[in-house]
């Protein structure tokens, strides 16, 4: 049983936002991703999905992207991107999945379960102090989803005490770019010994900045699904 992994897939099958009218890159996506899926992953295997899955505003617009992705193959493990509106609370999002039969659907955020060989965790994380975006407003986000990092990162420890299994985390924006290495981020990944982090976030000419490969122990990998040619990549 094999652990995949794709970000941002932006669905937009209920709603006039394809993302097509960014780049041509992204032409015919929808049908790129399910026809990549297919040809990979099995009913049995499982799929990660750091964020930014549809652009849906609430939860009762989503009926179509959700039942897209329960169409396709494998149980699908998903969490929080910027771009993710309906998402709401995971009580409230349970009861939907639930209510609609979407059986191969599930949230991850702040916490930690187990996957196959991995412990999973999960956050959203946030605008770098280096992004030119980044204002005085956001430094309580930043550092706020840094003790959530933190928080997701002892559950996991509680899971697997004594590291006998492969620890990922899921965050949705980038925690490190190929210029900025020490964060926040990267330094409590460090800390809490996690073996693998997948973000997404970057599209176009913001897949220059990605940073990929060991950093003090923790490897890092891009998935956003323009950057993996919309392809889910196998990590386990």
């Amino acid at each position: 049983m094999a652990v995949y992994g794709i970000s941002d897939l932006h669905l937009a099958k209920d709603i006039d936002k394809p993302m097509d009218v960014f780049s041509s890159a992204w032409d015919h996506y929808m049908e790129r991703i399910e026809e990549n899926w297919r040809s990979l992953v099995k009913p049995e295997d499982t799929v990660l999905i750091p964020g930014d899955i549809s652009w849906a505003t609430y939860l009762s617009d989503i009926n179509k992207d959700f039942s897209f992705i329960e169409s396709l193959p494998g149980k699908k493990i998903m969490s929080r991107g910027n771009h993710d509106y309906w998402w709401t609370t995971l009580k409230k999002m349970e009861k939907f999945v639930s209510d609609n039969g979407y059986t191969s659907i599930s949230f991850l955020q702040n916490k930690a379960i187990e996957v196959e060989d991995m412990v999973l965790g999960a956050t959203r994380g946030w605008l770098l102090p280096s992004d030119s975006n980044f204002t005085e407003s956001d430094v309580h986000i930043y550092e706020r989803e840094i003790i959530r990092l933190e928080l997701c990162i002892e559950a996991m420890n509680r899971i697997d005490p004594d590291h006998l299994k492969k620890r990922v985390v899921m965050i949705h924006y980038p925690p490190l770019t190929k210029t900025v290495i020490d964060t926040g981020f990267t330094r409590k990944l460090a800390e809490g010994s996690i073996d693998l982090c997948l973000y997404g976030h970057l599209h176009g000419k913001g897949h220059s900045i990605a940073k990929e490969g060991d950093v003090n122990g923790t490897y890092y990998r891009c998935i956003s699904a323009d950057y993996l040619g919309f392809m889910p990549i196998l990590l386990s």
